[in-house]
């Protein structure tokens, strides 16, 4: 679970939740109105996700580079991986239960 900001390219701005689940190399998500699909290169940490995204009736592309903890990436429109904006989303930590 990541806590996303998104800065889009008209200067709009809002805030996610991400929900990212990986099996090896393939990722599938979603967040508050949207689902994403993609892949990872790279190590699990330090890899790079590559993204299809569909919000409503729209679909973009997008890139990310992870870093430790945090996701900083691009999305786009149609086929483009950017001009659609910028995000940022930082992992959320589990909260430890006791019984």
């Amino acid at each position: 679970m990541f806590a996303v900001r998104r800065f889009a390219a008209d200067g709009a701005q809002d805030k996610v939740d991400l929900l990212l689940l990986r099996t090896g190399k393939d990722v599938t998500g979603g967040y508050s109105n949207g689902k994403i699909d993609g892949f990872v290169e790279g190590k699990i940490h330090d890899g790079t996700l590559y993204f299809t995204c569909r919000e409503g009736g729209a679909s973009g592309k997008g890139v990310a580079q992870a870093d430790g903890e945090t996701l900083r990436g691009t999305w786009g429109i149609g086929e483009a991986e950017q001009g659609g904006g910028e995000w940022t989303g930082v992992r959320r930590k589990r909260e430890n239960i006791t019984r």
